[in-house]
């Protein structure tokens, strides 16, 4: 911030934090924002704090060939997404097909074969 740059890139900055503290992260990104006019990247799993920091929402999912774009609005947009894959994630539905190697690593974990 002393070098007065026009992007700010922040990847994950409330992962693993206190609620609230995270919220703090949240405020302190969104005043930066507009205390010093510059474009804030957020990179975050964490819908809450899209609610507070985002004027504009990216959301990306694996797909052959790599991660590709599979919603680009608003949150208040996002809330009323019909794409199944975007409302899935927004919901927090269960992958059907875990991943091969949770399943694996829960075998290991509870003994069986």
């Amino acid at each position: 911030i002393a070098m007065d740059p026009t992007v700010l890139f922040c990847d994950e900055p409330s992962a693993g934090l206190d609620p609230r503290i995270g919220r703090g992260i949240d405020d302190l990104i969104r005043s930066l924002n507009v205390a010093f006019n510059m474009a804030v990247v957020v990179v975050t799993h964490e819908m809450e704090s899209v609610k507070v920091i985002a004027d504009r929402v990216i959301m990306l999912a694996p797909k052959p060939g790599g991660a590709q774009v599979v919603y680009d609005g608003t949150y208040e947009e996002l809330e009323c997404c019909a794409e199944d894959e975007v409302r899935a994630f927004v919901e927090r539905s269960p992958l059907e097909e875990p991943r091969s190697e949770a399943t694996e690593v829960l075998k290991q974990l509870v003994g069986e074969d």
